[in-house]
């Protein structure tokens, strides 16, 4: 009986996975080209053509390879859609379903120069608030079985998208600016 375990590691080559996965992929390919081979033998062909038939069912060596590295990838995106960004879409629209309700309920701003167009407005509840918020998609991370830095990052999404959309807007109306003073010379 031919060892199937090193016929397919020999063929298989490297996945750029951990060696524990590997060993998984390894031993559920040979356990599948096993079953073959002895349905094969039990079918009464003799030894040497079950064993090429058996070979030739795995077909394409480096197709095969490219087959498992790209499911495995598979699994990966899907795995970033649960674990990051729905956790942060939830929490994305929760911080300002939160500032809405807060504004509906009338909380008052503080404004940092009261009296003038200029100024920043804060609404203190809704900054006391939004760590709670980032808790609560640390949590959906975290039950997704996100681990470490996804946690995190789902947790901060809304304040990457804030800063993504400052530095956009900073940027245009910086060139407004400069656009008009080089008019009004």
């Amino acid at each position: 009986m031919p060892d199937w375990r090193a016929y397919v590691r020999e063929h298989l080559g490297s996945l750029r996975r951990s060696p524990a996965e590997e060993e998984e992929a390894v031993a559920e390919l040979a356990a599948h080209l096993e079953d073959f081979h002895a349905a094969l033998l039990a079918s009464g062909t003799p030894e040497a053509e079950a064993f090429s038939r058996t070979c030739a069912r795995a077909g394409n060596w480096k197709q095969l390879r490219s087959e498992i590295i790209a499911a495995k990838q598979e699994g990966t995106m899907r795995d970033r859609i649960r674990q990051i960004w729905l956790p942060g879409l939830v929490t994305f629209m929760s911080a300002y379903f939160v500032l809405i309700l807060l504004q509906r309920l009338g909380a008052r701003p503080l404004y940092s120069h009261p009296g003038e167009p200029v100024g920043v407005i804060f609404y203190l509840p809704w900054l006391f608030l939004l760590p709670l918020v980032g808790v609560m998609a640390g949590y959906l991370s975290r039950r997704a079985q996100g681990e470490g830095w996804r946690v995190y990052l789902a947790s901060c999404v809304p304040v990457l998208a804030l800063a993504a959309l400052f530095l956009v807007l900073f940027r245009l109306v910086l060139s407004w600016i400069s656009r008009s003073r080089r008019r009004r010379k």
